[in-house]
């Protein structure tokens, strides 16, 4: 009786054994397969990314938003005249409220039309009420000439002042969609509204996909070719990666992510999880995102580049005029003369030509064609 209790006994403890191998052998093989995946030396350099990027596999929603539920939208309908060609009238904006789901459903209706990954609509990002400026009104008018998204999208505040009105000339497709800067995430209070608008960037990519942009930030070229990649961004300095452009589409798996370091935002490191955080990340995930070259190119440290010498910008899919500073007593009329990378951009963005001009000589006209 005894020798058959202690050969069950031993028979259990076999089995037990066996299981916790077979099982440790599964943990050497996923362990080995996601260190071939994610990058061996970006793990041991640094953990925390690997720990995001593990948190992530398999799941379907990482990020959990914490604004209010959104309401479904009763009507979304284009306004009246955005489908006519015929009228030269201003076209009216659309306003929606926050949390609102008619902005997904006019996206997917009409900003899919050339069946790319990502769709052609470009949001911005506008806190605080300001006149527009010089910098805006040609990041605007080079997002409608050059990308020609089916729609702009304002999050936060409307825009005013001669120069958006002058941009209105254009019949550009504005949609204004209301959006409260957070307060905090994920339990840490957002101290700068900077930080605020770069979370901001992440909830919309996010939710919508398309187009992100700095109202600084001046496209020069279609997006097109950049468009079938799951998710864009610039090489800003060595170790950055510039947030003032994302090309995404929604629910981008590499955004999902670095939404999730948000956990450990200070806002006392300025541009961490912002620029620094999203660089480590692509060393780690580089099959996720796709890096550009010329968005930020002259980058921060050499604004000289912009409003001091001339480079040839000709391969650049768009520029960041760093430096606003240097444009506060800029006017339509000073960029004809004006000697530097900027001038010949602000020429070519309104203008159509990108030649300095001499007072001496007839002044362009401002006669570029306006989509309608």
């Amino acid at each position: 009786m005894k020798e058959k209790k202690k050969s069950g006994q031993e028979s259990k403890m076999t089995i037990l054994f066996g299981k916790k191998i077979f099982l440790g052998s599964c943990g050497i093989v996923l362990l080995i397969t996601l260190m071939v995946l994610f990058n061996t030396q970006s793990i041991l350099r640094d953990p925390q990314i690997f720990f995001y990027s593990l948190k992530s596999v398999g799941s379907p929603l990482l990020f959990k938003n914490e604004s209010a539920p959104t309401t479904p939208a009763p009507e979304c309908h284009l306004p009246p005249g955005w489908t006519s060609e015929n009228s030269s009238q201003p076209l009216k904006s659309l306003h929606l409220p926050e949390n609102n789901t008619c902005l997904n459903i006019l996206i997917r209706r009409h900003c899919y039309k050339d069946n790319l990954t990502i769709p052609n609509v470009v949001h911005y990002v506008i806190f605080g009420h300001k006149p527009m400026q010089l910098f805006t009104y040609l990041s605007l008018l080079g997002t409608w000439k050059h990308i020609k998204p089916c729609f702009i999208v304002i999050h936060g505040d409307v825009l005013s002042g001669k120069f958006y009105e002058k941009f209105l000339t254009y019949r550009p497709r504005m949609i204004y969609v209301k959006k409260t800067p957070k307060v905090y995430i994920f339990g840490t209070k957002i101290s700068y509204i900077q930080h605020k608008a770069d979370v901001a960037r992440m909830e919309i990519i996010l939710q919508y996909g398309g187009i992100y942009l700095d109202y600084d930030q001046i496209p020069l070229r279609s997006f097109d070719p950049l468009r079938n990649h799951s998710l864009c961004m610039g090489q800003e300095t060595g170790g950055q990666l510039g947030n003032g452009v994302i090309v995404a589409q929604p629910s981008a798996k590499f955004v999902k992510i670095w939404m999730e370091t948000y956990h450990t935002y200070n806002p006392n490191q300025w541009a961490y999880h912002s620029t620094i955080m999203p660089y480590k990340l692509s060393r780690l995930l580089g099959h996720l995102v796709f890096i550009v070259q010329t968005f930020f190119k002259p980058n921060y440290l050499q604004i000289d580049q912009l409003y001091s010498r001339n480079i040839d910008w000709s391969t650049f899919y768009a520029i960041h005029l760093y430096g606003k500073i240097q444009m506060k007593t800029e006017t339509l009329e000073s960029i004809r003369y004006k000697d530097s990378t900027f001038g010949s951009i602000a020429r070519y963005i309104v203008y159509g030509k990108k030649d300095l001009q001499k007072k001496s000589k007839v002044k362009l006209n401002d006669t570029t064609t306006k989509k309608s």
